[in-house]
């Protein structure tokens, strides 16, 4: 289990450089006046995420691999100064940030022939289901849950063939998303084929 507190302020500085001509610069260094502005308040972001994973081994053959996810955000913003009673930009006060589902959880599952005549062959295949998630900060829309399915085929001996598919059956998922105008799809039904020695 995992529980973080981040509060932060905010310092910025500005400054005003002379121009520059570089068909005649000007090596000296002269003095540069620098303008520094603290922010209004503390930012502050509380998580708590609990993982939880675990390795099943069945007789050697059979290994499963399941784990979940529980993850819960919440920001707020306290200001320093008297005269600023209310959260700067209150359309975002209390919501939930974009792009972090409260549940995830997978399964996966693989198999490994022993005998003598096909050691080393094996063949896997496993789900991952993310939960829903605000698609932007104003939590103006929501991305939906996906649950992908990958499978694999491999060979190991003295050397190491695999293949895996990613999305097998080419269901339409989300990576993230910015705004409404920039929502960013999950990967297609993918082979990918790697050999090694």
């Amino acid at each position: 289990m995992e529980l973080l507190r981040n509060t932060s302020a905010t310092v910025r500085f500005s400054v005003t450089l002379p121009a520059l001509d570089l068909f005649n610069p000007v090596y000296e260094r002269g003095e540069i006046p620098f303008t520094t502005r603290s922010s209004d308040g503390y930012d502050t972001q509380i998580s708590i995420c609990v993982c939880v994973q675990d390795l099943i081994s069945i007789g050697g053959h059979v290994k499963i691999l399941l784990g979940g996810r529980f993850d819960s955000v919440e920001q707020t913003r306290d200001d320093r100064d008297a005269e600023f009673t209310e959260y700067p930009r209150p359309e975002f006060k209390g919501n939930q940030p974009n792009n972090v589902p409260r549940h995830n959880a997978s399964l996966w599952v693989s198999y490994e022939i022993k005998s003598r005549d096909l050691q080393g062959l094996g063949f896997g295949a496993g789900v991952l289901f993310t939960g829903e998630r605000q698609g932007d900060l104003g939590n103006t829309f929501e991305l939906p849950s996906d649950l992908l399915t990958d499978a694999a085929f491999f060979y190991r001996n003295n050397w190491r063939f695999a293949l895996n598919i990613k999305n097998l059956f080419d269901v339409d998922s989300y990576e993230s998303a910015r705004d409404k105008n920039a929502v960013f799809p999950g990967a297609p039904f993918t082979v990918q084929r790697t050999v090694s020695l």
